[in-house]
């Protein structure tokens, strides 16, 4: 194994090309860089007069505003309508987001937060160092994004609060801006990256993550801007841009049908005891699982299986329909929002409000059609309760409802299965469910229905804590058209830093935080999503090792550096960076 190539200009680390050829170069470009930077000083200094007179009324209406953060006109439709900065919370509370433990937390309310480490554009620090600034700046653009995620979260078991002391979730607004480009010789671009994390704000886990991007094409027309101009961005994104914001929803639902409404209040919001270790957050870019019940059922059939899905709200409902009545349209209260909550677990879109209108008969006769192949009347009776309850149970677990309902189609229970999978974006798991299923019903199209187009080259998933300005990492492929890549990299805590994806020939470029990262690249043709990559069957997968024992690619501050994968010819400053290969098991888990 050969030793790093080093030089005032390039340093490069390169593979043996007959493995995968990846290719590691950080290009220092001095004058470049110190072009930029006084670039970025001219321009403050000339826009410093009038920044100072614009934030001096912007702290003025912050400060008079802290407390209603972003409130909407529309109560009605949008309840919510607010996004919290860490000095409005600071100074309302006393403490800031990371600290602050709401009074009396509903399971099922969120609460959105800019994010104190947010650009508000590009090179402009983080929000928490000018909050005023960042509300100055995104204003507008986050109620369109708070707008956007209540009208998406409005069908579901969960709303969007104004009362930070209500929120059992915290919907944090991550916005950063990478470098896209220069226009017309003069004109430096950059793309808006928005990562929307849901975290639990009792646990401080991470329940869900959504990243949305904003993107320059390969040409613009530069006439468009003022005379003068010589930087511009895009606008954040909205949740709806996102191709995963159903699966994040989802995600959502699952996460909050198994909570228990009103927990016991506490007397104030208190700040987390400083010996109490607050877990490390992590990007979850697939619908959580619900866990399988605490105890093993003691019972078969409906019965056993409420008992193995652990809900109360189920067993509410189970009681009232076994005592002969029906839910039916008209009806209302907390058994019809369990009925709603149940059809928006098979898959139907409804919204949960408690109120049994045609709306939701309709999707009751669909989504019953659709999932258990039989047709549905105007009314949930105990024998189609029954029936659902089923469903819900062979889409979490097959062998759980084999156990549970041994007289059951054996092919109903997988197909079942196979539904929750693809529903989840597990899409190669649902293949292989539906490929075994042979002329089952529609298997055979379910199963094509599973290969995925490939996404855009950029960044699947972004973590907060990891993206910055300071470096730079771009990553070139030279993969045959036919085949594309998937690069992770994985922060020391073991917490994914970004997901790239690049189709066949291309690249991108992240801004990233300096320190020391594990690099895992997988390749292949057939794509499956970025919770199952390419699949086991013909992809590759490896660990690059970048020389080192522990196989650390190191990212310098005030760098680029540039990752090219199967590097076809190796130059005279070139050495091995050397990989392992990887199961297709240890990529993805």
């Amino acid at each position: 194994m050969q030793d790093f190539v080093y030089s005032r200009h390039v340093l490069t680390l390169r593979t043996d090309k007959n493995f995968h050829g990846f290719t590691l170069e950080m290009l220092i470009g001095t004058g470049y860089m110190h072009g930029r930077l006084m670039k970025g000083v001219s321009r403050m200094l000339k826009r410093s007069v009038f920044r100072f007179i614009a934030c001096c009324f912007t702290l003025l209406a912050l400060f008079a505003c802290a407390s209603v953060g972003m409130a909407s006109d529309d109560s009605g439709s949008l309840r919510r309508g607010m996004v919290w900065t860490d000095a409005a919370l600071l100074q309302t509370y006393g403490v800031e987001s990371a600290a602050f433990r709401p009074s009396n937390p509903q399971p099922r309310d969120a609460l959105i937060i800019l994010s104190p480490e947010s650009e508000y554009r590009p090179s402009s620090g983080p929000a928490s160092q000018n909050p005023s600034a960042a509300l100055d700046e995104l204003g507008s653009e986050l109620y369109a994004v708070a707008e956007d995620l209540g009208a998406r979260l409005t069908g579901r078991p969960l709303s969007i609060t104004d009362d930070p002391n209500q929120a059992g979730l915290i919907i944090e607004l991550d916005a950063s801006y990478p470098y896209a480009g220069q226009y017309g010789g003069y004109l430096d671009a950059y793309n808006c990256i928005l990562t929307i994390t849901v975290i639990d704000v009792s646990t401080r886990e991470t329940i869900a993550t959504l990243s949305a991007s904003s993107e320059y094409g390969e040409s613009i027309d530069v006439s468009q801007f003022a005379e003068g101009t010589t930087v511009i961005w895009k606008k954040l994104p909205l949740p709806s841009d996102s191709p995963r914001v159903e699966a994040f929803g989802a995600a959502l639902l699952d996460y909050t049908a198994s909570t228990e409404l009103t927990p016991s209040p506490s007397p104030e919001p208190t700040a987390a005891p400083e010996s109490t270790a607050v877990p490390q957050p992590t990007d979850v870019s697939q619908p959580t699982e619900k866990p399988a019940a605490p105890t093993e059922p003691t019972k078969q059939g409906v019965e056993g299986a409420l008992q193995y899905l652990a809900n109360d709200s189920l067993n509410n409902l189970y009681a009232y329909l076994a005592g002969g009545k029906i839910i039916a349209r008209g009806a209302s209260g907390e058994n019809a929002k369990t009925f709603q909550a149940m059809l928006v677990d098979l898959g139907a879109e409804i919204k949960v409000d408690g109120q049994i209108g045609s709306q939701t008969i309709a999707a009751f006769q669909s989504t019953y059609q659709a999932v258990l192949g039989e047709s549905a009347g105007e009314a949930l009776d105990i024998q189609t309760f029954g029936a659902m309850i089923f469903a819900m149970t062979a889409s979490r677990d097959a062998d759980a409802a084999r156990a549970l309902f041994p007289d059951a189609s054996q092919e109903r229970i997988d197909t079942l299965r196979a539904d929750r999978l693809f529903q989840n974006q597990e899409y190669y798991s649902a293949y292989k469910l539906y490929t075994a299923l042979g002329a089952f019903e529609d298997s055979a199209a379910r199963a094509a229905a599973c290969v995925q187009p490939w996404p855009s080259s950029g960044a699947l998933e972004r973590s907060s804590a990891h993206r910055s300005n300071l470096a730079e990492l771009k990553v070139i492929s030279e993969y045959p058209e036919d085949t594309s890549a998937l690069v992770k990299i994985y922060a020391p805590d073991g917490t994914t830093a970004a997901s790239l994806f690049l189709p066949g020939s291309g690249e991108t470029t992240i801004g990233i935080a300096p320190g020391d990262y594990t690099v895992r690249v997988g390749s292949g043709k057939l794509w499956y999503g970025v919770a199952e990559a390419f699949g086991p069957d013909g992809a590759r997968y490896s660990t690059l090792a970048f020389n080192s024992p522990d196989k650390l690619m190191h990212i310098e501050q005030g760098y680029t550096h540039t990752l090219t994968l199967l590097v076809n010819e190796l130059d005279g400053n070139a050495s091995p960076v050397g990989a392992d290969g990887l199961t297709w098991e240890a990529f993805t888990r």
